[in-house]
Parts: C-alpha cells; structure tokens; sequence
C-alpha cells in the first residue's frame, strides 16, 4: 500500500438530476426496503455519496454513521459493502440512508470510517440540519486517508473524541449531569472529571463543596479558629463566616490582608501613592509606611529624597565635606556635588571658594558690584555682604548711605530737630546740614509745630476728633490731648464717659451704690439716674427681679418649657436653669430629661443588629453598643464596647441597622452609611470597611432605608427603589444575581414607600397597600405561592392593605391598616405565629394578635408591639430572645415581661451567635435583651438577659 494522504468527499442530498430509479436501486442495495411507515415512513430521506478516487489503495470496508447532535443514543448505521469483498481502487462508491421522521429540522451529525487493505483506519464527521421538507439537504464531508491522528481535530477509529471535536456529545449525555464542560484528554478519550450538577447536594467533577456536603471540611480544616463553613452558589467553600485566621496567609472574612495575601491592593490603590511596597500588619490590615511617590516633591515611604527635600539631610551629615546634594530621579540621594576638601584652600570642585583662594571671582563678577571685598565661608561658599558699588543710589555693604538713600534716617536719628543729612562721595552720612530750632516760634524742618504755629493743623486732620483744640508741646510735637469726638465710644480729652464707655467707673465707684446702669448724656457727661443697691432681696426701679424675688416670672412665662428660673448678681433673669423641649437638642445640665422631653433627650429608633445595635436620639445623634471588628459603632475606632457609644455626625432622622453595617437618612434626604463593606454593601463603589457614617451618592433624596445580611435597599423621593451589595439568588431586584458596589435602581418598579432588606430576599410597600417581593424563594418567603428564586419584584398574595413589610432570615412579616399581622416562609421553630412548625409560601395570620401599631422579623424569631405599648414576641427562644423569663421556642406569640409603653421593636437578624431583641419605649427609654456574648444588649454587662434591661 502506498504511502501519502487523499480525500474522500462525501455529498449528502438526494439530487433531482439521479431519478426515481437510482433511488430505489440503492435503497434495495442497503436493505433498507421501500415500504417503511410510521415514524420512520419515507416521508424523508437522506441520501450519501460516497464518491472516492482509491488512487491504488483497496478498502476493505466503509462504516457510516449518522445521529443527531442532540442524542447520540439515536443511530443508524450502514457498512459498504454490504457482502463479503472489497472496494478496489477503480471502483466508486455510492450509498444511501433513510433517516427516521423525527430527526426533521434536527441537527444531524455523520460520520465515515474507511478500513484499508493494510489494516489502517482513519474516520471523519461533519453536521447537516434536515429541513422540514421531503427534498434532501446535501453536506459534503472530506476524509483523509492514511495513520489515525488524535490531534488533528479529526474523530478517527478508535478515537472518542479529537481535540475540540466531540461529536456532539455533552456531559448531560455521557453522565446525567447538567452542569459543567466536557472536554476531550490528549489521548482521545472523553474527560468526565468537569462534569457536575451544582445544587444537587452530592459531590461531583470538580466541586468543592454542594449544598450540605462539604466533604469533610470545616473553617478549621480550612485554617481557621472558629465558625460556620458554608457552601457558595458556585460550589466553591464560602468561608465568609469563619473567623480567627489571621497570619495564616489567606485573606478572610474581617481582614484587609493576610501575610503576602494583599487583596489584589497596591500602594496606589490604598495610598494613592504609586511607588514603593504596600506590607500587611501582623494583626491583618495594610501597612502603607512604605509607599511613596517620587517626582511629587514629598519625601515619602524608603525614599531618600524627592526633588528639593532632604528630610534635613547634608552633605556633612552623610559623611561628606560640605556641599550641595542633588537628588536622582529615583529619590535617592546624589553626593557627587559635596565639597572634597573644604578648609584645605584649595578651592576645588563643588566648592564656591576656599579660605583665600576664591579662582578668578572677585565683587564685581560675582555680583557685578565693584567695590568691596569677597570672604568665604566654612562650608566653601562665597560671602558677598561686603560687595558695594557707592554711587548706585542702593546702599549695600559697609555703606552708610548712598546718593539720596538714608535707608530711612533723618537729623533726628543723629539728636539733631532739623535740617538736612547729606551723602558723601564715599557713601558716608554728613549732618552738617542739620540744626537745632525747637522754641522758636517757627515750625521747621523735622517740627510738626513750635509754640502756637500748628502748621495749619486742627484736631479733625491731626486725629480725626471734630471737638475739642490742638496744641504743640515744648519738644515741638503735637498735642492732642485736647482733643475728643462725642458720640464714637472711645473717652478723649475732657470726657468723663462717651456712648457706652464709661472707662473703669461703675455705679459704686462713682456713687457708692453697686447696681444699676451708668448713663452716658449728650455732652459725655455722667449720669447717676439709674444707679441702684441690687441684691437686697426687693425687685425695685429697673430691677427684673432681686435675689429669691422673680417678680412673679418663671422659665414657662418666658417661652421655656421647664426648669429652674435664676436672677444673676445684676438683678437680670438668669435663664441658663430653663431647658426648651423640641429644640433638637438634650439640656441635661438645665434639667431636660427622657421622661421630661423624650423628642429631645430619649431614643425613638433603635436597630438590634447581627452582633451590635445602634440607636437614635431624638437630639439626631445616632449611638451604637457591642462588636466593632468591621467599624459598624461608626464611632472612628475598632474598640467593642458594652455602652452605647456615640458614632461621628449629627442631623440624622432615621437609622437601620444590617448585620454588620448600618445606614441612616437626614433631613435633606442625604444618605449615609458605615461598617462591613464586603460585596459592596455600603454603595460608595468599593469594598472597604468604612468606621465613620460616610455619604453615599446616587439616589435622588431617600426617605427609607434597610440594611440587610449582606446588601442594602432604600426609596427614593421618586417613590424608586435602589438596591446594591450581593445579588445571589437575584435579591437586589434588578433581574441578575451579580454584585452591585453602587445604588443601582429596580427598573420600571415605581410607586414605592418602604423597602426591607432580609438575609436573602427583599420586599416592598406600594403606596396602594400591595406587597412585592424578590430573591431566594425556596422556603416561600416571597409569598407568591411559589418555591423559586426571583430576580425582579413578585406579588405577594395578601389581600389587605399593608402599611409595613419586615424581613427576616428566610421568613417575611407585614401588618395592615387593620393592625394584623402575617407571616410566611420558613418555619422550623414556630417564627411564623400560627401556633404550627409548617413551612408557607402564602401570608398567614398571625395567631390572637390584633391592634398592632409596629413589627420586625429576625433571622429567627418575630416581634410586635400593639397600640397599648404591650411587646409580643414568638419563634426561636435561645438566649432569652423571646424576652418572657425563658429559653424556650414559642409558636404563638407571648408578651414580653416587665415592658410598658412600647412604641417600636426591632428583632435581630445575627447569624454568628445567638440573636436579641430591643425596644424604645414611648417615654424614650431603650431596652435590650437575649444574648450578650457581644455587649449587644448596651447594659454595661456581657450577660445574657431572658428578660429586659435599660440601655445604659
């Protein structure tokens, strides 16, 4: 057989051209019979021509193949020829095949293997789509003889798959599994090892992790201390919840960096600063000491210089004789211009001079002035100071003067009263033209007067007084003591008082009687009228009041609104005891109580977080208590405290409070947010951590805003709502599931007056009293009916009219304008209230609770507070949460002890430990309990509470 390659096409399609008599011969050749029906009836056929030069090589065998690409379980097949023989060289070959009626408008796939005579096989393939038609579609197929390839891309005998070529098989195919990449290995056998099915909870191909199976794992194996391994959408370990790796070189929930583990951060993008090393602290956060810019004239980082700055560096310093350094454009410092031998005198490179050696300078090269003398100094630098030119009219050097320049003296700089200093040519001063006349009657030179010749001066041009008269003193300067302005506040001249300004005199220096007012009259002359003995315990004359007597007046009868009247020492009201509740601001000092004005001094919003809660005062202070590993006490710090602590701002009107990161509104819509920042949940476009409220952009004025688990929604005064942060399971509503790092609108969802971001949903209000809801939905918290996902808002089936939605972990609450309250989704212990452990995907009333006026749903438990300030809570128990003196789960809602005048509640939505709850109450009281292994409950303590405690 000889060696070398050929090509064999193959033509598929049943050309017009052949007739019917063709057909029906090669039809009774294949064996394939005329009379077919049913399904696989002649309605269509396909027919292959095998038209083939052997060019000297005999086959022994073709093999046909056909299937379509979308089920390779379903083929036909046929072999040339179909008796014992050979095809020899000369001979062409022609064949056909009726394919079944179910593979019209399919994609087909065929291939052909050829056996040659000595024993070689190579194969090929290619597609053709079969038309809804009885006419045939034609394809053509080029073989290539000779030794199999796996390689080329080609399916040849023996071979699976080739390269990128996989025949159209899938992994749903060869497997049962939908997910994943099929791929082909180097020796032409198919790689299953990619194929998956994420979700199903078993472990498979590649995944890590599916679902609960996490094949053994858990944060300590994945070089944690402590927390929750958890499975992410991708299959991937999501080890967002384990804590306690630092320095163990991955980066991990809470840290900035780990070791050489920097989170994809530079020294530009954590200092703006471009050059240098960014570093990781051994407590995990970035070390920016060692970055730098050089060119921008800032010595920074390791650099040793930057343009002109030396950090105070010198030649002499560095070890080098006096000098001028110069600095690379590598911000290292350059000594080559640092003097060699400075005090050698021997004036030698980077020198200006040396002792008397000076090269060719002299006064006149150096400064172009020609008289004088150069000296050096210590460091090897010309001293210029005795460098003159007398004559220049510019007095330098030893000059005393030069031309008309005195550098300001005149006579009387010499003791002489008169006269002119003349020059000499020697830049000398000569007073010979200087006198002395003072006394005689006539003003001269350097006199402002002599005796009563005032130059024409009068009080108004001297000083600017327009009463009064000017005199001249025996030393021939002006007197101006005569002279006084009535009416200017300022005492002059003969004035006992002027306006207001009674110098040091006072009633009891001038009349012995300490109280009163001294009254200025119109001639600036004193008068005593009004002066009084205050402090006798009588309200006389202009007196207000006089020591305990008030007059009958009080802070009330001032426009205050409470506190302690006062009459001071000058028998004037002393109101700084009165306190002016609803002025926004909390006059502890002055009295002004939570009791006694809870606008002002008590909490009207309070949020019980993951492992912290925060509070609003009605002064528009916002404090915060218990963990701060992410800056969510938004006090500037990482400190934890038991306390609340105040967080930095003030004006804000409302405050919602995430698992690890807060966000607040103020008056003028603006929004601000702080804390964890991972996915981008504080929308200011990063994911850094933020421990002071900061402003986010990009919503047009807010009036409502939810922090959530991990993302964050809020309305706009355009009744819109924004959401941003992790989109999994499509909870941001914008019809994906990607993360979001900035506000990013719901589009064409208007309409909207509350929003509340849950662990892994959201719902909102419409101004008509509807529910929308969108997000995971496998355990029914959309409340649709249904038991899937949504990434855009879904109806949920509740008839009456809503005026607030909460969500919680998996499960969602609403009350309505009748004060009932529904609950739906998951729950296990009892989170829905209707007395049952039954998952629902449809609102469900709330058992024995009416009249409510206020409602939260945390990630386990549900609370409400009625009209009469009762608190009711039910679902998980653990720590005390219900608030009822006990740890035990509740499936019907039971009140909490010892709490009165309720007016808001909020329950948390922890997922690290075990939850609490807090309430503010309609006095201004705020109350906290459930667990404390955080300091979340305010109390000063880290002990859990099964009942409420006052927040300190």
């Amino acid at each position: 057989m000889r060696s070398g390659i050929h090509t064999l096409l193959l033509s598929l399609g049943l050309r017009l051209g052949f007739g019917l008599g063709l057909g029906l011969v090669l039809v009774s050749v294949l064996g394939l019979g005329a009379g077919c029906k049913g399904d696989d009836g002649p309605r269509s056929a396909f027919l292959l021509i095998v038209q083939f030069d052997p060019a000297g090589y005999d086959i022994d065998q073709l093999h046909l193949v056909a299937y379509p690409q979308d089920d390779a379980t379903d083929i036909v097949t046929d072999i040339l020829p179909p008796e014992p023989g050979m095809i020899l060289e000369s001979s062409p070959v022609t064949a056909v095949i009726l394919i079944p009626k179910r593979w019209i408008g399919r994609s087909v796939f065929v291939s052909v293997a050829a056996t040659l005579d000595g024993g070689e096989v190579v194969a090929s393939g290619s597609s053709v789509a079969i038309p809804e038609a009885d006419l045939v579609k034609e394809v053509t197929v080029s073989l290539q003889l000779g030794a199999p390839d796996c390689g080329n891309s080609i399916i040849e005998a023996g071979e699976e798959c080739d390269a990128s070529t996989l025949a159209g098989r899938t992994c749903e195919a060869l497997t049962g599994l939908a997910e994943g990449t099929l791929s082909c290995r180097a020796d032409c056998t198919f790689d299953l090892s990619y194929c998956n099915d994420c979700g199903n909870g078993a472990l498979e191909g590649l995944e890590q992790c599916d679902g609960a199976a996490l094949n053994g794992e858990t944060c300590a194996t994945r070089g944690f201390e402590a927390g929750l391994l958890s499975c992410d959408e991708q299959c991937d370990f999501d080890t967002t919840n384990c804590t306690g790796g630092c320095g163990n070189g991955t980066l991990e929930f809470g840290e900035t960096c780990d070791g050489p583990e920097l989170g994809d951060q530079t020294c530009l993008t954590a200092s703006g600063l471009p050059d240098g090393v960014l570093t990781c602290t051994p407590d995990c956060r970035l070390d920016g000491s060692a970055c730098s810019s050089c060119g921008n004239g800032t010595r920074e980082g390791t650099e040793e210089c930057d343009g002109v700055a030396f950090g105070g560096l010198t030649c002499t310093e560095l070890g080098h004789p006096p000098g001028d350094l110069t600095c690379t454009t590598a911000c290292t410092v350059d000594t080559s211009s640092c003097g060699v031998g400075c005090g050698n005198g021997v004036a030698e490179p980077g020198e200006s001079c040396d002792g008397d050696d000076f090269g060719t300078q002299t006064c006149l090269t150096a400064t172009g002035q020609a008289q004088g003398g150069l000296a050096c100094t210590s460091d090897c630098h010309l001293d210029v100071s005795d460098c003159r030119q007398c004559g220049d009219g510019v007095v330098e050097g030893a000059e005393e003067c030069d031309g008309a320049n005195f550098v300001g003296q005149t006579c009387a700089d010499f003791g002489l009263t008169f006269g002119v200093l003349v020059c000499t040519a020697a830049c000398t001063v000569d007073t010979s033209g200087c006198g002395v006349g003072c006394g005689n009657g006539i003003r001269e030179l350097g006199e402002s007067c002599d005796g009563s010749d005032l130059g024409g001066q009068t009080c108004l041009t001297a000083v600017g007084r327009t009463e009064g008269t000017l005199g001249c003193t025996t030393g021939c300067d002006l007197d101006v003591s005569g002279c006084h302005t009535c009416g200017d506040s300022i005492i002059e001249g003969p004035e006992a008082c002027d306006d207001g300004a009674f110098g040091f005199e006072t009633c009891l220096s001038l009349t012995g009687k300490p109280d009163g007012q001294l009254v200025c009259g119109a001639e600036c002359t004193v008068d005593f009228s009004d002066c009084s003995l205050c402090s006798d315990g009588a309200a006389e004359g202009a007196e207000v009041c006089d020591g305990s007597d008030l007059g009958g007046a009080s802070c009330t009868s001032l426009g205050h609104t409470g506190g302690v009247l006062a009459c001071d020492v000058g028998c004037d009201f002393n109101d700084t005891g009165c306190y002016d509740c609803g002025n926004g601001i909390c006059e502890g000092a002055a009295g002004e109580t939570a009791a006694s004005c809870p606008s002002d001094c008590g909490w009207i919003d309070i949020g019980a977080g993951g492992q912290h809660s925060c509070g609003l005062r009605g002064d528009g202070s916002i404090w915060c208590w218990g963990a701060n590993s992410s800056g969510q006490l938004g006090d500037g710090s990482s400190a934890w405290s038991t306390i609340p602590v105040q967080a930095q701002g003030s004006g804000f009107v409302s405050v919602s409070v995430g698992t690890e990161h807060n966000c607040a509104t103020k008056a003028d819509g603006s929004l601000w947010c702080w804390g964890d920042n991972g996915q981008g949940r504080l929308g200011d476009g990063s994911t850094t951590d933020l421990d002071v409220p900061t402003r986010i952009l990009g919503i047009p004025k807010v009036t409502v805003v939810s922090a959530g688990w991990q993302h964050t929604c809020a309305v706009s005064s355009a009744t819109a709502v924004y959401c941003w942060g992790r989109g999994g399971g499509g909870r941001l509503g914008n019809g994906s599931a990607s993360d979001q790092h900035v506000p990013t609108l719901i589009p064409s969802f208007l309409g909207l007056v509350q929003v509340a971001a849950g662990q892994v949903h959201s719902c909102a209000v419409s101004s008509t009293g509807q529910v929308y809801c969108w997000g995971e939905g496998g355990d029914g918290q959309l409340g649709d009916g249904g038991w899937s996902n949504s990434s855009l808002p879904v109806k949920t089936a509740l008839s009456e009219f809503v005026t607030q939605v909460t969500t919680g972990g998996w499960h969602s609450c609403a009350l309505s304008d009748l004060g009932n309250a529904y609950c739906w989704g998951y729950n296990s212990d009892g989170r829905l209230g209707n007395g049952t452990t039954t998952t629902f995907n449809t609102p469900q009333a709330v058992a024995s609770l009416t009249g409510l006026s206020d409602l939260s749903a945390g990630r386990e438990h549900s609370c409400a507070v009625d009209l009469v300030g009762r608190a009711w809570c039910w679902g998980e128990g653990d720590t005390g949460r219900i608030g009822d003196g006990f740890a035990t789960d509740r499936l019907f809602p039971v009140e909490v002890v010892g709490l009165t005048n309720a007016a808001q509640i909020s329950a948390s939505t922890n997922e690290v430990v075990e939850g609490h709850t807090c309430a503010v109450t309609t006095t201004g009281e705020a109350w906290c309990w459930g667990d404390n292994s955080s300091d979340q409950l305010g109390d000063g303590s880290a002990t859990d509470q099964w009942v409420p405690v006052p927040v300190n």
